[in-house]
């Protein structure tokens, strides 16, 4: 390992733009960040952007977190020209890595100008996707399917003017979300004549979305058109419970507990109730927050209720009212009913693993004890048994003997590996692993498992991008902060609109126009329409994700 060499330092001076300093790190690294640093810099010296935008990612692969390289990276980006979007990740992860860098407020003026021409991108997005939805001819969607024939056009632009309403939301505009929001609606009571039609589902989306937009009065009609004979009373409980959360998070607590109040399904009635406790324990209340889980009657629900308070009380140091918390789970857990029974090992896991930080070994193994019982008849491909072996090896760590933690851990690994899905979406155990590794001497191995987890995730078809688990990573490892710039590193050059590698890229947007264009030429303006419709809906999703990445 070495620091990185003056040639690199004196060459990343180069790299200025709108006046821009590099943050100049003295950083460890590998013979090989350094040849990819070096070849980035010279590659930048001759203006040659797409080369410096290649190896510098490359030097980020194996220093995923370097300050110095994040901001020359996203520097490259910047220059190369129409790719606002990863410039702003990357500028945004290198804000989070050097928050104190010298140069941090010329970095936050450019990511507030990029900030402002990826909206005015998106704007633009949504204003050719209404006036295209708008020009539509009456024949365009119909269809003949064994000599009879199908009307689709009315399904087809309810989604596509679904997806404008969720740009227009992302955006903050939320006049205009909930005018598109109308028109929605119009046209979903137009559906309900169709044959097929499934007014719950689209209804509860539909009141979902209104009331994310902040148009309550509109969220709580469409609930009220739910007419589903045999579910209604379901659909009806789902779709109140996202309006109260909804009100909550608007911070509308009044409203939010008369909304409650129209919930007849007990269950859904118990998932509001937890809606409120959550508001209690990020307002700091924990005595509320007991006091409402304690009268949730969902046993999986008021188990999951005290968990979050547990945790709450962990943070603040309170062991003693965690482990009172976490016998309250435990109970709870305990009586879940044969259709619960699902939740009883992952409950279990995670009661064990709050028990051991909270410094109770013994009732942190009889947990554990019951979680492996519980967990038995699980087939192994969705089973939890790696949580077994890292929970463990923390306890046995913390007893002093190293070499069966590392034995555990060496186990935990294995189990992920032997199964796929475990692999592709246990990422909190990912993190957990490489924390014990760390905390066991095993540096090297920490390492190998953050960059192994990182890679699955950057390799999959996360219909978030990755978000969530990049920050499961980020929980279980227990460094927040170095997830959420692995995570921006990777979010915004890897995000694609749909799923499977053939989609589109978002951050390629001249490569979204010419696909546009050549939808437009050759007349498809059905889908014209949709693409447009789409772009500016997941251009949206990926810039609101970056950004709520970067807040503290």
């Amino acid at each position: 390992m070495r620091a990185f060499n003056k040639r690199s330092v004196f060459l990343a001076a180069f790299l200025i733009f709108a006046g821009f300093n590099v943050f100049a790190l003295a950083q460890e690294v590998s013979k090989e960040t350094e040849q990819a640093m070096n070849a980035g810099l010279d590659a930048a010296k001759r203006e040659d952007w797409d080369l410096a935008v290649k190896q510098f990612s490359e030097a980020q692969k194996i220093a995923p977190t370097s300050p110095q390289i994040l901001f020359n990276l996203a520097l490259a980006y910047d220059k190369a020209g129409d790719k606002e979007l990863v410039a702003l990740a990357l500028y945004e992860a290198y804000m989070i890595a050097a928050p104190e860098a010298v140069n941090s407020q010329t970095i936050k003026a450019r990511i507030e100008e990029l900030d402002t021409q990826i909206k005015t991108n998106i704007r633009s997005l949504i204003l050719s996707a209404q006036k295209a939805a708008a020009a539509i001819p009456d024949d365009v969607f119909t269809y003949s399917s064994a000599g009879v024939s199908q009307e689709v056009k009315l399904p087809y632009l309810k989604n596509v003017y679904q997806s404008i309403a969720d740009a227009q939301s992302d955006l903050g505009d939320f006049p205009g979300a909930r005018a598109t929001l109308a028109k929605v609606r119009d046209l979903q009571d137009a559906i309900q004549s169709l044959p097929g039609s499934h007014d719950a589902t689209d209804y509860n989306y539909l009141a979902l979305k209104q009331s994310l937009a902040g148009d309550i009065s509109a969220a709580l009609k469409s609930v009220a058109l739910i007419q589903d004979e045999k579910n209604g009373e379901w659909w009806r409980g789902m779709s109140y419970k996202s309006i109260v959360n909804a009100q909550i998070e608007q911070g509308d607590i009044a409203g939010a507990q008369k909304t409650e109040k129209l919930i007849t399904h007990q269950y859904f009635k118990d998932l509001a109730k937890q809606c409120f406790v959550k508001e209690k324990l990020k307002a700091g209340d924990i005595p509320a927050a007991i006091s409402l889980a304690s009268g949730i009657q969902s046993d999986t629900v008021r188990a999951y209720a005290y968990l979050d308070i547990a945790h709450l009380e962990l943070e603040k140091k309170d062991a003693s009212g965690a482990l009172k918390s976490l016998n309250e789970a435990y109970q709870a857990t305990n009586f879940l009913k044969d259709y619960d029974g699902g939740h009883r090992p992952t409950l279990y896991y995670s009661i064990a693993e709050a028990q051991s930080k909270a410094g109770d070994t013994d009732a942190a193994l009889k947990t554990l004890a019951q979680a492996e019982k519980k967990d038995a008849d699980t087939p192994g491909e969705y089973s939890s048994k790696n949580w077994d072996y890292w929970i463990r090896a923390e306890i046995t760590q913390k007893s002093g003997d190293l070499k069966k933690a590392k034995d555990l851990l060496a186990q935990a690994k294995e189990w992920l590996q032997k199964f796929p899905y475990s692999k592709s979406h246990d990422f909190y155990a990912y993190g957990s692993i490489a924390r014990m590794q760390s905390a066991t001497g095993d540096a090297e191995g920490a390492r190998k498992t953050i960059a192994e987890a990182t890679k699955i995730v950057s390799e999959g078809n996360k219909s978030d991008g990755g978000a969530s688990a990049y920050l499961d990573l980020g929980r279980g490892w227990g460094d927040m902060k170095s997830a959420k710039v692995i995570f921006l590193a990777n979010f915004a050059s890897s995000f694609r609109v749909g799923f499977g590698s053939s989609s589109p890229l978002l951050s390629n947007w001249p490569g979204w126009q010419k696909f546009m264009q050549s939808q437009k030429e050759n007349k498809n303006i059905d889908d014209e329409v949709e693409n447009l419709a789409n772009a500016a809906k997941y251009l949206s999703e990926a810039l609101k994700r970056i950004r709520t990445a970067s807040i503290p």
